[in-house]
């Protein structure tokens, strides 16, 4: 966020300085703002990408990988749901209900 304020603020100056700074200073900060949304689109591509390819590979029973091992599928379902998926989504759904049959008496999975 300070970055930006940053490049805001030497933009600002750079017009009020003149014409021709501001065609200098413009030729240098705006492939750099531009670079800065491409990243955020591939970023957002890439999430989406993950979320596909885990949905593609939980299993029937709501692992990603075996039944006697839900740690995995522990670690997924918290990744998941701290990216924004939310808990009444088909695929966290069907691991928390995988995860819930696996709380022994104790309290131990």
């Amino acid at each position: 966020m300070k970055r930006n304020r940053s490049r805001l603020l030497s933009t600002l100056v750079a017009v009020m300085a003149g014409g021709i700074l501001w065609m200098h200073l413009s030729a240098i900060v705006a492939p750099a703002l531009l670079a800065a949304e491409d990243a955020s689109s591939k970023l957002d591509e890439a999430r989406a990408k993950a979320l596909e390819f885990l949905r593609s590979a939980q299993q029937a029973d709501g692992t990603w990988t075996t039944a006697n091992s839900p740690g995995i599928t522990g670690l997924v379902t918290a990744s998941l749901l701290r990216s924004g998926v939310s808990p009444d989504d088909p695929t966290v759904a069907k691991a928390l209900a995988f995860l819930k049959s696996q709380i022994q008496k104790d309290g131990g999975i």
